[in-house]
């Protein structure tokens, strides 16, 4: 015959007890694993900023470059433009002294009749006149002291000759002065040492 075996009654309030603790240990790890997935989310979504950041700083990088690479022309633009403008200035200026050392103004000469004709070149007619009646005698003696060395024709002396400002008909008694643009300095000075 086999022995019976008599088990020992089950203690219910240590089950209960040990039924309990094992819930509450399940629910913990549970916690845990939730915890842990949502730290892996956190992760990234935190990586993913991260790099939209790195991106955004990479595009901001090369914007900031692209900018100085803009300024750095730009600079040297407005540089180049400077330059032009200080060259042109000096040209101007050059122009400007030239005018002064080769223009000079004649009052009161008559208004020519060919002058206030359309038909005629009155500027070639008061060149002429101009150089007879003024300029040649005043080269001649230049010419005789030896402060210009030989006679000077009219077309070669006078380069512009024009009336500075309007011929009125009814008005020939004030005529308008007349700028005459002498060939060269020389000539300028010989016209203001030898007038008489």
């Amino acid at each position: 015959m086999i022995p019976a075996v008599i088990m020992a009654p089950k203690n219910t309030a240590n089950t209960t007890s040990s039924d309990a603790k094992l819930d509450a240990l399940i629910a913990s790890v549970d916690a845990l694993t939730q915890t842990q997935q949502d730290l892996l989310r956190s992760q990234e979504d935190t990586k993913s900023l991260l790099e939209a950041s790195l991106q955004r700083v990479v595009k901001l990088e090369q914007d900031v470059s692209s900018i100085s690479a803009n300024q750095a022309a730009s600079t040297a633009h407005l540089a180049a433009h400077d330059r032009d403008i200080l060259l042109l200035k000096i040209a101007a200026n050059a122009n400007e002294q030239l005018m002064k050392a080769t223009n000079i103004r004649i009052l009161g000469f008559p208004v020519l009749d060919e002058e206030t004709s359309a038909a005629a070149d009155g500027g070639r007619l008061l060149r002429d006149k101009i150089f007879s009646r003024v300029i040649g005698p005043i080269l001649v003696s230049a010419v005789r002291d030896r402060f210009i060395l030989s006679p000077v024709p009219a077309q070669e002396a006078i380069l512009k000759i024009y009336r500075a400002g309007r011929i009125s008909a009814g008005n020939k008694s004030s005529p308008p002065p007349i700028v005459v643009t002498l060939s060269s300095p020389l000539i300028r000075q010989a016209v203001f040492r030898y007038k008489s």
